[in-house]
């Protein structure tokens, strides 16, 4: 089995943003219709390297979509403002909200999987809380 030969897990999230939202489909009651893009750090790495080489080819891509929602995790979007601008930009997409979502969704998510862990979890999101750029 391939979660067995490489040594991982499932875990109850549709992918990396629900799972920041604690997971078990907490996404789908946020965007039901999927018609907006989440941007975290993550996420804005990610975005950045799947646009088109035009503008125009990059806002029929997201066309479908009706607006950008950022998600704050570490208190650190700011710092990615300028990449956030960019991508707006360049998609053609208006923010529509910041949310400061904090890590307790993953603390969830990853709790519910390792229950009997839970000093592990709970020292592994104090790391993630204290880290800096």
């Amino acid at each position: 089995m391939l979660m067995d030969r490489y040594d991982v897990v499932k875990v109850d999230g549709l992918n990396c943003i629900d799972c920041l939202l604690g997971g078990k489909g907490k996404l789908l009651e946020i965007d039901p219709d999927h018609k907006y893009l989440f941007l975290n750090p993550a996420f804005i790495q990610f975005a950045e390297k799947i646009r088109e080489k035009t503008q125009k080819r990059t806002r029929e891509m997201y066309s479908m979509l009706d607006g950008i929602i950022l998600l704050d995790a570490m208190g650190d979007l700011a710092a990615y403002q300028s990449r956030i601008d960019e991508i707006a930009g360049h998609t053609g997409l208006p923010i529509l909200d910041r949310k400061k979502i904090g890590l307790n969704g993953l603390k969830n998510v990853l709790l519910y999987f390792f229950g009997s862990s839970r000093e592990i979890i709970e020292a592994f999101v104090r790391a993630l809380q204290g880290y800096e750029k």
